[in-house]
């Protein structure tokens, strides 16, 4: 739905005059006009042509040009083989995460997710929750002394205790996708 300010810049653009409209509005329609004319009346002038390019002999030779490209491919070589060679692993040997993920299906995931936060704020267990798409995510991460108290808030939920090299869980809760009988 268009304000009579906006009528009013509608004239004024198309050409009418309107007395009593406001100063600025009557500034800005007669703007665009004049841009519009302008741009309208360049698209009928005829190109720029830039001058030709002087065509000079090279005085280098030829291979010099193959040769920079050699010395490039080589440095990279030099350089990018010890990085990649460091990122290797031996055959065998797997690099492991110090974090435990689990997961927990309940009918009330954002509640769950609180009063599994609170209970380990109230141990001093530090955590955070957060949501993501239909999932609830509690982030827990605990000294090896609070690891009994942990321990203690998990079992409540079902949840397994980290084994003792984790000193980080991540626990995603999850709406019950299968429907409740009356």
């Amino acid at each position: 739905m268009c304000t009579q300010d906006d009528e009013n810049w509608f004239k004024i653009l198309g050409g009418q005059s309107v007395p009593d409209a406001d100063p600025e509005t009557v500034e800005e329609a007669l703007a665009l006009r004049g841009a519009l004319r302008a741009r309208r009346e360049r698209r009928h002038l005829p190109p720029l042509r830039l001058p030709e390019p002087v065509k000079t002999p090279k005085r280098q030779f030829p291979l010099f040009n193959m040769w920079s490209y050699a010395v490039a491919a080589s440095l990279l070589v030099v350089v990018l083989a010890p990085i990649i060679m460091s990122t290797l692993q031996e055959p065998g040997v797997e690099k492991g995460y110090s974090v435990d993920f689990q997961e927990l299906i309940t009918s009330e995931p954002q509640n769950t997710a609180q009063k599994i936060h609170q209970a380990l704020q109230a141990q001093g267990i530090q955590s955070t929750q957060e949501k993501e798409d239909e999932l609830w995510i509690v982030d827990i991460q605990f000294q090896p002394a609070q690891r009994s108290a942990l321990n203690d808030i998990l079992a409540r939920y079902h949840l397994q205790p980290p084994s003792s090299e984790i000193n980080q869980l991540i626990v995603e809760i999850k709406q019950n996708e299968q429907p409740t009988t009356p």
